[in-house]
This record gives C-alpha cells, sequence and structure tokens, in this order.
C-alpha cells in the first residue's frame, strides 16, 4: 500500500461507513445504508450489483437470553410438571447448542426476524477460468458488551460461558434422573447451575442492550479493501479465476449472511477459494491465516489453504503473517467450513492474540494503524496471487 492514492481512497471508505454513520448494527437502517454505499461504489465503478436479501434475527444475544430464561423459568415448573419442565429444558439445551454451531434451530426459529443482504459483484476471469475465487467481508458492526472490554474479561466470559453450557447440559439431565427414580436432588444441588444459568442470563442481557461500535477495523477495513480490490480487478481481471466479491450482511450474529450466500450458491461453489477478510487494520497488529475457529466444535481450514497461506508468510517474511487458532468466536467462514468448502480467513491479531478494540466504543478511525493495514493488504494481494498461479495449473 506505498500508493498515497490508495491509502486516501481507502480512508474514505472507512471514513464513511465508521464516522459518517453512527453504526453498522445488523439488520439495521445503518446498515442498509453502508449496504448502498457499497452498492453506489460499485456502480462507479462500473459493476451492476446484485443484492440478495433474507430474512433473519438480529442479535447474537437474544437467543441465549431466551434460552438461559426458559431453564430459570423451568426450575419451578419442575415442582408441578415435571416432564413438562425436563422436555423443556432438553429442548431449549440442543437449540441453544446448535445456536452455537451457527446451525438453524427453534430459538432462532421463535425470534422476531428483520431484514439483511448481501451485495454480490462479479468480474469474469480475462482468459480461461479455472476456478472462482469468492472474496468476502461483512459490513455490520457489532454492539460494545462488557465481555469485549479487555482481553481478561473475555477470558472470564469464555470461561463462564464454558461452564454454563455444562448447567445447561446439566440440568435436564438432572431433571430426568430425578423423574427416572435413579437419583434424587435438592434445591442445593441444583442452585450452583442456576446460578451459572443466572449469569449468563445477566450477561446476555447487559449485551444485547449496550449500543453499537461503529466498526472502523470491525470490519470497515475490510470492506474497504474489499472496494479497493473491485477497482484493481475492474482495470485488471484476473487471467485464471472468476472473482466474486460479497460484502455480507448479518455476520455479528451468527454469520447470517454467509450462510445464506453458501445456502442460494452451494453448487457454483464446489470449484471455488473462499477468501475472508475480517479485522485487517488494528493498531500493533499482523496478519493472521485461521488453522481454526470454534464455538462449541472446532472448524478447519482446508490444509492446502493454510499451506498456502504459510508458503507466502516464509516468502514475505517482513509481513509477519502468521497461523492462528481463534477460539470463542468465528468469521463468515464458518459456514462455509460448514459446507465443506474451500476456504482461508485473514484476521489481524496482535502478538498477545487480541484484537485491538474489538467491540469497543473506540474501534474508530483514529485507532486505524496503517501500518498493520499496509502489511495485511500486502499479505492478501500475494495471497491472491497465489490462489491465481494455482488455478492457471488447474
Amino acid at each position: 500500500m506505498n500508493d498515497d492514492l490508495l491509502r486516501d481512497r481507502l480512508r474514505a471508505h472507512i471514513q464513511k461507513l465508521a464516522a459518517e454513520l453512527p453504526h453498522r448494527g445488523s439488520a439495521t437502517l445503518e446498515e442498509a445504508r453502508a449496504h448502498q454505499y457499497c452498492a453506489d461504489v460499485l456502480r462507479e465503478l462500473g459493476f451492476d450489483p446484485e443484492a440478495e436479501e433474507f430474512m433473519t434475527t438480529a442479535s447474537a444475544y437474544r437467543p441465549f437470553i431466551l434460552a438461559s430464561g426458559l431453564l430459570l423459568l423451568s426450575y419451578p415448573l419442575f415442582a408441578t410438571y415435571p416432564w413438562l419442565a425436563t422436555a423443556l429444558a432438553l429442548l431449549v439445551t440442543v437449540s441453544a447448542f446448535m445456536e452455537l454451531m451457527l446451525l438453524p434451530n427453534l430459538l432462532t426459529w421463535v425470534l422476531p426476524k428483520k431484514l439483511s443482504r448481501n451485495l454480490i459483484a462479479r468480474i469474469p476471469a480475462s482468459h480461461k477460468a479455472g476456478q472462482t475465487l469468492i472474496i468476502m467481508s461483512h459490513v455490520d458492526s457489532h454492539r460494545t458488551p462488557w465481555i469485549f472490554r479487555k482481553p481478561l474479561h473475555f477470558r472470564l466470559y469464555q470461561l463462564l460461558s464454558t461452564l454454563a453450557m455444562l448447567a445447561f447440559v446439566g440440568l435436564p439431565l438432572m431433571y430426568g434422573l430425578q423423574q427416572l427414580g435413579m437419583l434424587r436432588f435438592t434445591a442445593v444441588h441444583f442452585a450452583p447451575l442456576l446460578m451459572l444459568i443466572a449469569i449468563i442470563f445477566l450477561m446476555t442481557l447487559q449485551a444485547e442492550w449496550s449500543p453499537y461500535t461503529v466498526g472502523a477495523n470491525d470490519n470497515a477495513s475490510g470492506v474497504a479493501l474489499l472496494l479497493e480490490l473491485a477497482r484493481q480487478f475492474r482495470q485488471n481481471p484476473l487471467a485464471h479465476q472468476d472473482v466474486w466479491l460479497v460484502i455480507t450482511g448479518c455476520e455479528e450474529v451468527g454469520a447470517h449472511g454467509s450462510r445464506v450466500f453458501v445456502k442460494n450458491h452451494r453448487n457454483e461453489l464446489q470449484k471455488a477459494a473462499v477468501l475472508v477478510i475480517d479485522n485487517i487494520a488494528g493498531k500493533d497488529t499482523f496478519p493472521c491465516y485461521y488453522r481454526n475457529e470454534t464455538m462449541l466444535l472446532p472448524m478447519v481450514y482446508p490444509e492446502d489453504m493454510v499451506q498456502m497461506a504459510e508458503s507466502v508468510a516464509k516468502a514475505h517474511p517482513e509481513l509477519g503473517a502468521r497461523p492462528f487458532s481463534q477460539r470463542g468466536a468465528y468469521t463468515d467462514g464458518t459456514p462455509v467450513l460448514q459446507a465443506g468448502l474451500s476456504c482461508i480467513s485473514i484476521v489481524n491479531h496482535t502478538s498477545s492474540g487480541w484484537i485491538p478494540y474489538w467491540h469497543h466504543p473506540s474501534d474508530t478511525l483514529e485507532h486505524i494503524d496503517w501500518q498493520a493495514y499496509e502489511r495485511s493488504v500486502a499479505f492478501i494481494q500475494k495471497l491472491i496471487e497465489q490462489l491465481e498461479k494455482r488455478a492457471a495449473a488447474a
């Protein structure tokens, strides 16, 4: 990113998305305005972007507010209608675990839905396409809960949420064992489980009420680069890869945009490589290529994609790129991996593993690290070059 003009354009995109809009909360009017800005930029570049709309829950926290609330209500219900309470607790627990795996479930089915969309621009290969390259970046921004204020808070949340999910399993199990006459439990036995579930209820409630961040790094930085890649590929298309640029909605609330995109285009993606770009300009960060990401079960990135990223990192040590295993969070890559498709995600982390100002009120334009951004852009460009060489050899 030595070109001052490129830096000015990237800054202008981030300024528009993260300074002129109050936020880009998932499935809000502001998210729609951000998508409209991106569509206008793409049209100015000569594209005819496609908008694919979808209805979805607009919160990462409401499913768990509902789940923990129902589990707490099941306890007094158990005294009068024990089998009903057991069935309710079991159903809620299964649905909560499905939500953690970013899968459809009864919790999201009963919650209200809002409108979001994905934006897609396509650039045909200039010669003969050996594969399709999907470059994906989400436009929405997250809320700013207490659990993301500091790394210590996030680690505490990871611990408490893990214990709480054990409590989610334990409660219907204890109900069932007591009903079958195998064991008998008192209020003292139930108390620790109910306390953990109550903690999750309060933590998710606080998160749901917190304001949105403007999300300069997360993820205006990724969308800004995607818009500039659109300019680059419009002027100089790749010879051996059709390129799809996908700006997703509702990533922050369960990667819903990515999930819908994969569902709508799965048959077209069998020979595709997906490159997810997220959080690439945090202060004192370096580009990281994910080996896996985990909310409940680890989603492992394909070895050939990881090896390709490793080869680029080794050839360009000045960029500081490194592998990373993300625990307790996800990217738009998770639905792609769940579909068995080829994918790699690039997310910047500090040497300690943190994303600066992650889901924080201070994720503003003033905290963009332009040197980190430059490293990220260079690494992503080199990775695209390697993908192009592979497509040419196909």
